[in-house]
């Protein structure tokens, strides 16, 4: 099967944790794409047996996810067969690429809602940026660590910044050396946020604090 270039990922250069990324598509493996936030489209959806599958026409092949791997904010929701949704990639328990962190294509990003106070997820986090996602938007929102609350809720590293969690969909076991104690997460963090403009006119996450996971 011949394959296209995607088009290029953004990721702000300025950082250079990520820079911009492409890849020849669709790839083979689809925990190739693990870093990324994919868009797609549900090809099975069985609520009584829990779970559903989905493809994308970034990797071969389609991937398996268990119900209770959507989006809180959308459990109630019931998918169909050719619905847009975008979703996560990761390695289950036994290495196998799965689907998680599931939600419906809204149509609506994040400029659509600049000025709200939004309850999100992180999707992923370095020393000095991330990403987040959330019910309220499709795609990626991006978030400086400059622009984290330290409150009650986060914990810190040696650095006394923030430290953001990042294991959706999986239960998993870290070992923080700056915090020198073991943490367990599930899911990814859930956070409260404003969607505002930053000084280059991007839509970026502000006044990022850690919120209760219900």
């Amino acid at each position: 099967m011949k394959g296209s270039c995607a088009s290029e990922i953004w990721r702000p250069p300025e950082e250079g944790f990520f820079g911009i990324t492409s890849f020849w598509l669709p790839v083979k493996s689809a925990l190739d794409l693990k870093q990324e936030r994919l868009t797609g489209s549900v090809t099975k959806y069985l609520p009584v047996s829990g779970y559903g599958m989905v493809k994308s026409h970034m990797f071969e092949g389609e991937l398996i996810f268990r119900l209770d791997r959507i989006m809180p904010e959308f459990q109630a929701h019931p998918l169909h067969e050719n619905e847009g949704v975008e979703f996560d990639v990761q390695a289950d328990e036994s290495g196998k690429a799965v689907a998680v962190a599931v939600k419906p294509v809204l149509g609506r990003k994040p400029y659509d809602v600049l000025g709200q106070r939004h309850r999100g997820y992180v999707r992923r986090f370095a020393e000095r940026w991330g990403f987040l996602n959330a019910a309220a938007f499709d795609g990626d929102l991006f978030v400086h660590r400059d622009n984290l609350l330290i409150e009650f809720g986060f914990e810190t590293g040696a650095d006394g910044h923030p430290i953001l969690r990042t294991a959706w969909g999986l239960w998993s076991l870290c070992r923080d050396r700056s915090l020198k104690k073991e943490h367990i997460t599930r899911k990814g963090q859930v956070v409260e946020f404003d969607v505002a403009l930053d000084d280059r006119g991007r839509a970026v996450g502000n006044l990022v604090l850690a919120s209760s996971w219900v």
